[in-house]
């Protein structure tokens, strides 16, 4: 949302010409009220009013060298996922939302580390799930080796592969794949899950209206 607004009719947002469209606290979409602002040349802080009406806090945005940076205080809420993933993996629950808090705290590297650790939970408990018998092996090989020896499902398989190539880069000091990032290994952890959703959810319903 561009910017050039008069806060409280005397002062106006100099330098600065982006505001958050999204509330810090309730999360919701909206277009925040300005109510004061204090800025030198260099840092600034803008207070605003969340118009929702079941929310109506305040909250900061701060700049830096004319960039926003962020807006506070920021309320974690906890990530949707499909029960059948969390009957699966629990681990992988909690780790994931951990990795998600760690980003609204705007800790990026964190952020990457955790969402490679779930990844790796998800995937192992995923191939337990699926091979019981190979529950031993499957606890102590790499997740490169689960995922090519004991995913059948393609989608699942090829989806799995590219975040763990990713989240790899997350974890070492020189990235292999430049032009991706952790937004985009969230991305495909999301995808991965919906295709483990559909995948558990398929059998559950073919074992139970057998022909």
């Amino acid at each position: 949302m561009q910017i050039n607004e008069i806060f409280n009719n005397q002062l106006r947002i100099k330098e600065l010409n982006y505001v958050t469209d999204k509330c810090p606290l309730c999360h919701s979409s909206i277009s925040p009220v300005p109510v004061i602002l204090s800025h030198n040349n260099y840092k600034g802080a803008a207070m605003f009013l969340c118009p929702n009406k079941k929310c109506g806090n305040f909250f900061i945005s701060h700049y830096e060298n004319d960039r926003y940076t962020g807006s506070y205080p920021k309320i974690f809420i906890e990530q949707p996922l499909p029960d059948s993933v969390k009957n699966v993996s629990k681990c992988f629950v909690q780790i994931y939302n951990e990795a998600k808090q760690a980003e609204n705290s705007s800790l990026k590297n964190l952020y990457g580390i955790g969402l490679r650790k779930a990844l790796e939970f998800l995937i192992k408990d995923y191939c337990i799930n699926e091979k019981p018998e190979n529950a031993d092996a499957i606890k102590s090989e790499s997740l490169a080796s689960c995922i090519n020896k004991y995913i059948d499902d393609n989608n699942i398989k090829e989806c799995a592969s590219r975040a763990a190539w990713i989240g790899n880069d997350e974890t070492h000091y020189k990235r292999k794949w430049v032009d991706k990032d952790v937004t985009d290994l969230d991305d495909i952890i999301q995808l991965t899950v919906a295709w483990m959703d559909y995948n558990l959810r398929t059998k559950k319903l073919l074992s139970e209206m057998t022909k």
